[in-house]
């Protein structure tokens, strides 16, 4: 009830802590829809967290039909922002799938990125990633890392001024 009345407030964290009550039936009947809707309005009110739920539902297929490509349109957003673990799923997304649907260079950068940002067993994926990889998928991956990192160091760096 606390929760509710908070996300209905406009606090992104209570949305965020509703839906994943809901996801999992605790304190409340479980409903994917409804984990849903709180996750949605925890993101719209900015809780990176957020995205991160909402695009494993996305890619599970809860709540409707698997989505690997909106799946990773709202990690991309939570990782681009700061978000060890949307780096980390970005990174596990890239790397896994049909042959054809792989891009192991992306997924080293991003498993790099997850790492650089905190996230647990990132550094061991790239590491066991890298084994796998050619020598020009490896000279690709280091460039694709720098351009992600100076682009979420840029984006950080602009919401840092903007809350000045």
């Amino acid at each position: 009830r606390l929760y509710r009345r908070a996300a209905e407030d406009g606090l992104g964290a209570a949305a965020f802590n509703l839906g994943h009550l809901y996801a999992f039936g605790r304190g409340v009947p479980h409903s994917d829809g409804e984990a849903m809707h709180w996750f949605e309005r925890a993101a719209g009110l900015g809780e990176l967290e957020a995205f991160v739920w909402l695009g494993l539902f996305r890619a599970q297929g809860r709540g409707g039909r698997p989505d690997r490509e909106a799946a990773r349109r709202l990690w991309e957003h939570a990782a681009r922002r700061g978000c060890a673990k949307a780096a980390n799923n970005l990174g596990v997304l890239h790397a896994s799938g049909p042959m054809d649907g792989r891009d192991r260079a992306e997924a080293w950068a991003w498993f790099g990125r997850a790492d650089a940002l905190g996230a647990a067993g990132a550094l061991a994926r790239r590491a066991r990633l890298d084994t796998e990889m050619t020598d020009a998928e490896r000279s690709a991956a280091v460039i694709r890392l720098a351009r992600l990192t100076a682009e979420t160091e840029a984006i950080s760096a602009s919401r840092h001024a903007d809350t000045q």
